[in-house]
């Protein structure tokens, strides 16, 4: 999953108790970079009656302090005590790719351009929307995000 900095990201997972009884989970998201250290994260504790699943989403969250070309580690899990019963339905990791870089292939260039020009105008929902190319995530690709593209031109990750 390829995300930007600031942008918001949320960690699902998918918890069913198997008991008859009435069970509290500790649900735990967080992101690690490839040291170990936490990025961000979030905890939960939730409450499920006997039998019961559902899905408990954590976020949105960001990472405005993640660098750009770096993939990082994702992990999701629910507990009861010390024993993880469920894991996250997300991918196992996030790569943080560079502002004005649509087509996540580590360069800012003519295709990230026309990738903002094919979508500009469109807003969420509409037809011919590309989420990639609303670079500041306002739900309408705009001047903003063509002049995200422009000021970003030219950069490269190797």
């Amino acid at each position: 999953m390829d995300i930007r900095i600031g942008d918001p990201f949320i960690i699902r997972i998918t918890v069913r108790n198997n008991l008859d009884t009435e069970q509290t989970f500790l649900v735990i998201g967080f992101i690690y970079d490839k040291r170990g250290w936490i990025v961000e994260g979030m905890t939960v504790s939730e409450q499920f009656a006997p039998f019961e699943s559902r899905e408990i989403v954590l976020g949105p969250m960001t990472m405005p302090d993640a660098q750009e070309g770096i993939t990082y580690n994702l992990f999701g899990g629910a507990y009861i005590g010390q024993d993880l019963v469920a894991h996250s339905d997300n991918p196992d990791f996030v790569r943080v790719v560079m502002m004005g870089d649509v087509n996540a292939d580590n360069k800012v260039n003519i295709f990230d351009l026309a990738s903002v020009g094919l979508a500009y105008g469109k807003k969420y929902g509409e037809p011919g929307y590309d989420r990639k190319a609303d670079m500041n995530n306002d739900g309408v690709v705009s001047i903003f995000d063509l002049a995200t593209v422009g000021l970003n031109y030219g950069r490269e990750i190797k």
